[in-house]
């Protein structure tokens, strides 16, 4: 409906047509979809199927359940950001361009200490593995292996 209402706005400024019909109409509103959430239950059947291959599947899901971090936040995750004295992580790179200090639980805190004894030179907790850049993309690190994250089981 907005791409519609675009093609409009120029047709209006030539005086092609007076009015743009888009703006009777309501826009989609694409958080308008509900919440998802991983119930307890399909965690625990999903858990089983994250080893070997797909265990940075399972590090990344842990991380989101526990923190409630996004998905580009753990994955651009720097050793640097977390302060296991503090049991915080120092999120400055947000969607909301504001930093925020997300508590560390009991849960990830085991993982995260696994994650960064075994960071590399570059400090990025998940890094693809074959060119040891930072991982931006849930699919560089697990394929397509990464659909059971994407959509409910």
């Amino acid at each position: 409906m907005q791409l519609l209402s675009r093609l409009f706005n120029p047709a209006i400024e030539r005086g092609v047509i007076r009015s743009n019909p888009c703006k009777e109409g309501k826009l989609f509103c694409k958080y308008n979809q509900g919440t998802r959430q991983l119930s307890p239950e399909k965690e625990v059947r999903l858990m089983p199927y994250l080893t070997g291959s797909r265990a940075d599947l399972r590090d990344i899901l842990t991380l989101s359940l526990y923190t409630g971090m996004r998905r580009t936040e753990i994955l651009t995750l720097h050793k640097g950001q977390i302060g296991f004295l503090r049991d915080s992580i120092e999120l400055t790179k947000t969607k909301s361009d504001r930093p925020r200090s997300i508590p560390i639980c009991s849960a990830p805190k085991p993982i995260l200490q696994r994650l960064c004894n075994d960071v590399r030179e570059s400090g990025h907790l998940f890094e693809n593995p074959k060119t040891s850049n930072q991982s931006r993309q849930l699919k560089r690190l697990g394929g397509k292996r990464c659909v059971m994250l994407e959509y409910p089981i």
